[in-house]
C-alpha cells in the first residue's frame, strides 16, 4: 500500500475505528472491504507551470506585491537567509507566514528603487516528482532610503510542493552579498 498522507488514514479510522484498521495478518471482513492499494495521482505540477509560476512571483516581486507573494507560500514555509557585505556576514531563518510577511514589507520599505539587471533560472524535480527545485541567480542594483546605492548578487534556491492541491513554496535558500555602488 502506497501512504498518501494522513487524511485518507483517518478518514478510515473514522469510519471504521482504530481497530478496524487491518494490519498486514489481519484480512478484511467483505461488507467492510475497501481497495487494498490507494494510488496517489500523479503530481499535477510540471515545468512549464513552475515557471510560469516564477514569472507571477517575479512580477510581485516588481510591484513590492507583498499579498501576492504571500499567496505563493505554505503556512509551514521556513527561509535561511545569508548576505555578505564587505567584512560582515549575516545569517537569519525566518520561519512562518507572518515573519514573512514582516521581512518583507520591511525590506520593501527600505527600498526607492531596483533593477535587475541579470537573471538565470533552473528547474528540477525531485526523483520522486514530488517537490520542484527552483534555482535562481540575480544581479541587481537598489536605491535605499537611507541614501545608499548598492549592488547585489543573490543565489536563491526555491523549492515548491503541492499543498492542498496547489504548488506552493515550502522553503527558500537565500546566500546573497551586497556592496555599495558608487
Amino acid at each position: 500500500m502506497k501512504f498518501i498522507g494522513f487524511k485518507p488514514l483517518l478518514l478510515a479510522i473514522a469510519i471504521f475505528g482504530i481497530n478496524a484498521v487491518p494490519t498486514q495478518a489481519e484480512s478484511v471482513p467483505p461488507s467492510l472491504s475497501m481497495p487494498l492499494e490507494l494510488t496517489q495521482a500523479p503530481p499535477s505540477f510540471n515545468e512549464p507551470q513552475i515557471l510560469d509560476l516564477m514569472a507571477q512571483i517575479r512580477q510581485a516581486e516588481a510591484a513590492e506585491d507583498v499579498d501576492t507573494l504571500m499567496s505563493f507560500l505554505a503556512p509551514f514555509v521556513v527561509s535561511e537567509v545569508t548576505v555578505e557585505s564587505g567584512e560582515q556576514r549575516t545569517a537569519r531563518t525566518i520561519e512562518g507566514l507572518s515573519a514573512h510577511r514582516e521581512i518583507l514589507k520591511n525590506s520593501y520599505d527600505r527600498s526607492l528603487s531596483k533593477e535587475i539587471l541579470n537573471e538565470k533560472m533552473s528547474v528540477r524535480f525531485d526523483d520522486d516528482g514530488n517537490i520542484a527545485v527552483v534555482t535562481r541567480y540575480t544581479i541587481q542594483t537598489a536605491d535605499l532610503t537611507d541614501d545608499r546605492r548598492v549592488v547585489s548578487m543573490a543565489k536563491d534556491v526555491i523549492r515548491f510542493a503541492l499543498v492542498d492541491g496547489q504548488p506552493k513554496v515550502i522553503s527558500v535558500v537565500t546566500d546573497g552579498w551586497s556592496e555599495p555602488r558608487p
